[in-house]
């Protein structure tokens, strides 16, 4: 995904998350669309009666990014040590003002390190995650998949028009965005989320972050 097609991407996150205005989002995505002439979509499943009762339902299947291999499906990642220096120096100065010169780089990475470990954060951090529901779809139609995804060849495979798709979504008050991918998104620091993310002043970065460099 280029520089321009992210920033296609970001302003149909604003218009249907900020804004409410779900044509104006699926015509941004629709430009994505005619940008890289992506013509059908496929959905590959495995063998099981669920996927055939939800083809005679005209469903799609959806679930949990907590039952999918990757662990890093809709994970936000939260640029830690940048928090809590922002705490110390700024957010709450004044508390820390008499001691901060004690605080060595030392005693910075034991709070860091306590702050990932710490129980309540971790399951903060799966709750937030898990509020998603995912149902896959891939332009690529090649024999990894039908291995991969459709239980070697025993499955099905769902094609589907992707313009019919967005115009189906138009009114519907459903967004459908391409996936952003990333080598390493725990490395990737253009999609972490630091003290400027959560500033209330800036409600725009936060969401575009969340939801599109995050998907």
């Amino acid at each position: 995904m280029t520089r321009n097609e992210l920033i296609i991407r970001e302003k149909a996150v604003l218009y249907a998350y900020k804004y409410n205005d779900f044509d104006k989002a699926i015509n941004n995505v629709l430009e994505l669309f005619e940008r890289n002439k992506t013509k059908k979509l496929y959905r590959f499943r495995l063998p099981l009666s669920r996927e055939i009762d939800s083809i005679r339902q005209s469903n799609i299947f959806l679930c949990r990014p907590k039952l999918y291999e990757d662990e890093g499906d809709c994970k936000c990642i939260d640029d830690v040590e940048a928090l809590v220096k922002y705490t110390v120096t700024e957010r709450s100065r004044d508390k820390y003002k008499k001691v901060r010169k004690l605080f060595t780089s030392e005693f910075y990475d034991k709070i860091v390190k306590e702050v990932k470990e710490n129980q309540k954060y971790i399951q903060m951090k799966d709750n937030v995650r898990n509020m998603c529901l995912i149902g896959c779809m891939t332009d690529k139609m090649t024999d990894y998949m039908w291995e991969k995804y459709a239980n070697n060849h025993e499955g099905i495979c769902l094609e589907y028009d992707f313009e019919e798709v967005l115009k189906t979504l138009r009114g519907q008050g459903l967004i459908f965005f391409p996936v952003r991918y990333v080598e390493n998104r725990d490395s990737d620091s253009e999609i972490f989320l630091g003290p400027k993310e959560y500033a209330e002043i800036d409600d725009d970065t936060l969401m575009r972050k969340n939801i599109y460099y995050l998907v």
